[in-house]
């Protein structure tokens, strides 16, 4: 198989981001696919660039060696009751390190990542401005192993078939502890299922969810 070149634009829309453009750039380095770069770009009220590279030492790609970073610009509402207490903007960079293994549905990775996030405005009703004491910048050092499982029969519209991702994150500020404390463990999960009732409708039903075991957490 020859190495390919992909160009893919797309534009979203929706209430809160509102209009943004995306693009993204995949490069297979050699015929064999064994060394990939891929870029994505969202321009738009908040964006961000993202660039990967993958390496697999085997022709199979059942493993791969995979390089990432990131910088994004994040402008986030915080809600308490359904009322909008503050308001935060910030930029984050993230840097990662992860082990990949492919079966044929499942995929396991294994990671290491660090991130920065620099806070830029905070805006704090005056009810809740205990809620502003958060610091300029903010440093995370984080392990992660994410197990992840498809078989959808189609990448875009599916008819049948589902997917699930079972994910633990373990967040420290130093490689083994948060500022003198305990390492901040979080866990998540995603599931999506394809119900096709007909030949030209299916339902897509979906949940996911995310655990933080800890009281007092970082922003």
């Amino acid at each position: 198989k020859k190495a390919d070149k992909r160009l893919n634009l797309g534009v979203g829309f929706d209430s809160e981001k509102l209009a943004s453009l995306i693009m993204n750039s995949h490069f297979a380095l050699t015929d064999e696919h064994r060394s990939l770069i891929d870029f994505t770009l969202r321009l738009g009220s908040t964006g961000y660039g993202e660039l990967d590279y993958a390496f697999s030492p085997d022709k199979n790609h059942r493993w791969q060696s995979i390089l990432s970073y990131r910088f994004s610009y994040n402008d986030v509402d915080l809600y308490n009751d359904g009322e909008r207490i503050s308001n935060y903007t910030y930029y984050q960079h993230m840097a990662r390190m992860a082990f990949q293994r492919n079966w044929k549905d499942i995929r396991c990775v294994l990671g290491v990542e660090f991130d920065q996030y620099h806070y830029n405005d905070i805006l704090v009703m005056p009810s809740y401005v205990n809620l502003s004491t958060s610091p300029n910048d903010e440093y995370f050092f984080s392990y992660s192993y994410n197990m992840f499982f498809e078989n959808f029969n189609r990448r875009s519209y599916p008819t049948r078939g589902m997917k699930w991702t079972l994910g633990l994150n373990l967040y420290t500020s130093d490689f083994w502890r948060y500022h003198s404390r305990p390492a901040i463990p979080v866990a998540n999960y995603a599931w999506e299922m394809a119900l096709s009732t007909g030949s030209r409708f299916t339902v897509l039903p979906s949940i996911c969810g995310r655990f933080v075991w800890k009281t007092d957490v970082p922003y």
